[in-house]
């Protein structure tokens, strides 16, 4: 049982990034991390993804900061029931992606993504994605 989501953040290798997962959250992970985005820190931070990553983060969290439950940061994709929510902090766009095949551990690509601007102003949607693509 669950909601299980996870948010990719694409680091400033080409092939490298970090899976934050939420085990209750899916329903609501997209309007968080939008919540993390717009954020006076978030803001400043869309074109670090290490800080970004952190403010995303620590958004997912919430209250549960001491919890050993329901959160997790991994180099591999963890439970997943959710479009994967994909962030490239260097050109500062978001978008979805298909869960990659397990033994493949390529990076999920959304095919279509809209700016970080567009998002956390709600002038463009997501698009749901429609086929797998790698890196």
């Amino acid at each position: 049982m669950g909601n299980r989501a996870n948010v990719y953040i694409i680091n400033q290798l080409p092939d490298k990034g970090v899976y934050l997962y939420s085990h209750w959250g899916g329903d609501s992970l997209i309007e968080t991390v939008r919540d993390a985005l717009a954020s006076g820190p978030g803001r400043h931070r869309w074109n670090d993804y290490s800080y970004l990553t952190r403010i995303i983060f620590c958004k997912m969290v919430g209250d549960n900061i001491d919890g050993e439950l329901n959160y997790g940061i991994s180099a591999v994709l963890c439970d997943n029931e959710h479009p994967i929510i994909v962030l490239n902090c260097e050109e500062q766009k978001i978008g979805l992606a298909k869960e990659p095949r397990k033994y493949n551990h390529a990076q999920p690509m959304p095919n279509t993504w809209i700016s970080f601007d567009s998002f956390v102003n709600e002038t463009a949607e997501l698009a749901p994605p429609d086929s797998i693509n790698f890196l």
